[in-house]
């Protein structure tokens, strides 16, 4: 969650034209957040959630490229696209846990 705050902060630094054109940032943020603490609530330690985490710093160092004047609006779009995907694939992975226990469990 920490990890999270950082990046929203670093985000509201942005000027607001670079804010406008990567708005779904923090919405991004706050879902790859939400499953990170599922993933860890379910004791799911491993790769989804290793890879959750890294999407965020990718995300968190992009942001901070961008507010320095190294980095590009169009980097950090493509670290959002692929924090996405990872937040796509960890439900898919979740979803079906559930399933798996609703057979396993009626």
């Amino acid at each position: 969650m920490v990890l999270g705050r950082q990046v929203t902060q670093a985000f509201d630094e942005l000027p607001r034209d670079q804010r406008d054109r990567v708005a779904e940032l923090p919405a991004v943020v706050g879902r790859l957040e939400e499953r990170a603490e599922a993933l860890r609530a379910r004791g799911r330690t491993g790769p989804e959630l290793t890879n959750t985490v890294a999407a965020l710093e990718r995300v968190r160092l992009a942001v901070l490229q961008l507010r320095a004047g190294a980095g590009s609006v169009e980097g950090l779009t493509h670290y959002l696209e692929a924090a996405k995907a990872v937040g796509e694939e960890v439900d898919r992975q979740l979803e079906a846990q559930r399933e798996v226990r609703a057979v396993l469990h009626p």
